[in-house]
């Protein structure tokens, strides 16, 4: 997945925040602009599991980071900077 990502143009940290499972993906069309920030927390719960809704939570926000950039990309091609960041 993240090896796609960078092919498209999206900036990809492993290990963000000197935490071994994390990451962070970015996405920057020019200088300056707003940034928009979308959190995907996926963890699970001693003996419950992912009862607690994260794995949904996590998937929904990239869905959503992905949409929010392709259509910002088609939008504003021309326009304004921005960032997305996951």
């Amino acid at each position: 997945m993240f090896e796609s990502l960078k092919l498209d143009g999206y900036c990809v940290h492993r290990s963000a925040y000197e935490l071994e499972t994390s990451f962070e993906i970015e996405y920057t069309h020019k200088a300056g602009g707003r940034v928009v920030v979308f959190n995907a927390e996926y963890d699970a719960l001693p003996g419950i599991g992912h009862a607690c809704g994260h794995n949904l939570i996590a998937t929904s926000s990239i869905a959503a980071f992905i949409a929010t950039c392709e259509t910002l990309k088609a939008k504003y091609k021309h326009g304004p900077g921005f960032t997305v960041r996951l």
